[in-house]
């Protein structure tokens, strides 16, 4: 972005502002989030599931790869991937999620019927690929 000054203003200093996002909500602790530089810096990156695993508690992975949440069956967990219902996380590359986020109680009704809880996955878009190329390219 450019940022132009008129000839008579004073540039007394800089505000540099991070956002980060919370990893348990205080409003909301049944929903934890896995942010896309924790994903990438995860050796576990290629398998998102068993990232899950790691990464949240209350998460538990069975021998045929079904996610249970707290206790309940691999059939009660929903997937969403941007937005659109699924039936497992398999098949989604671990480089093209940039968040992930588990409802492991108190499930919000847009989630539909599921007694276990929600995974949410957002995949990386467009632009956030392009900026990081374009990242990389200027710090050569």
């Amino acid at each position: 972005d450019d940022c132009y000054l008129s000839d008579k203003s004073i540039l007394k200093g800089i505000v540099v502002l991070e956002w980060k996002r919370k990893l348990i909500d205080k409003g909301n602790p049944s929903i934890q989030s896995i942010g896309m530089k924790q994903i990438q810096q995860s050796p576990l990156m290629r398998s998102p599931v068993e990232l899950l695993e790691v990464t949240v508690p209350g998460i538990s992975v069975d021998d045929n790869g079904g996610v249970n949440i707290r206790g309940s069956r691999t059939g009660d967990v929903g997937y969403y991937i941007d937005g659109v219902k699924s039936t497992s996380l398999s098949g989604i590359p671990g480089r093209a999620i940039g968040n992930m986020s588990v409802y492991t109680g108190g499930v919000p009704a847009q989630y539909g019927d599921v007694t276990g809880g929600v995974i949410i996955v957002e995949t990386v878009s467009y632009f956030d690929l392009y900026n990081a190329h374009k990242a990389r390219q200027q710090s050569k």
